[in-house]
């Protein structure tokens, strides 16, 4: 065996030693972007937040909600569910346990839309129909997720036209429910 056949093994692994070190350099790096554009998204929203508030103090006389989106009321989902039975009255607790699946299913595709998900805030029962209300745990841009979150369940399990979205997965219906539909309400 020569010089040359002993340096071979050492060169193979000097050059997967540089090639994992660059990765992990590269890997840093795209995370400090990362975190770079969070800060500066964060510090954004700050600056229109004292603007808010600035506006507000500029004005005594208005309420500061007129000024500061924050305080603005969030909008809701209401979901309603038609039971099999147009008479029957549902039990609370096991509708609530029941629907899980489809809150969940929504709560998920709020979020792979842009928000935090969806909270389940009520429910309410009445002869053939349970009322649910979701509301998104996150201000920014709700009013138009919870509009398309309605437009995706009123598709998935009404009779209206489907949107063009891939293959959605928003849960499923209780058993003893017939149908379901949704509206985006200002709360």
């Amino acid at each position: 065996m020569n010089f040359y056949e002993l340096l071979i093994p050492q060169l193979l692994a000097g050059a997967v030693i540089i090639v994992i070190a660059l990765r992990a350099v590269h890997q840093s790096r795209l995370e400090s972007e990362a975190h770079e554009q969070r800060i500066a998204k964060k510090h954004v929203v700050h600056e229109q937040y004292a603007a808010q508030v600035q506006e507000a103090l500029a004005h005594p006389e208005l309420p500061a909600s007129t000024f500061i989106t924050e305080w603005a009321r969030l909008p809701v989902l209401r979901v309603t569910l038609d039971l099999a039975d147009p008479n029957a009255l549902a039990d609370v607790g096991r509708m609530a346990q029941d629907a899980g699946p489809l809150i969940t299913g929504l709560s998920d595709y709020e979020v792979k839309i842009g928000g935090r998900g969806l909270t389940f805030t009520e429910m309410k029962v009445a002869p053939g129909q349970v009322i649910l209300t979701l509301t998104p745990k996150n201000a920014a841009g709700a009013t138009e997720r919870v509009a398309r979150v309605a437009d995706a369940l009123n598709a998935t399990f009404g009779a209206i036209t489907p949107i063009h979205e891939p293959a959605l997965n928003l849960g499923s219906l209780p058993g003893d429910v017939a149908g379901a539909r949704a509206a985006a309400l200002a709360a």
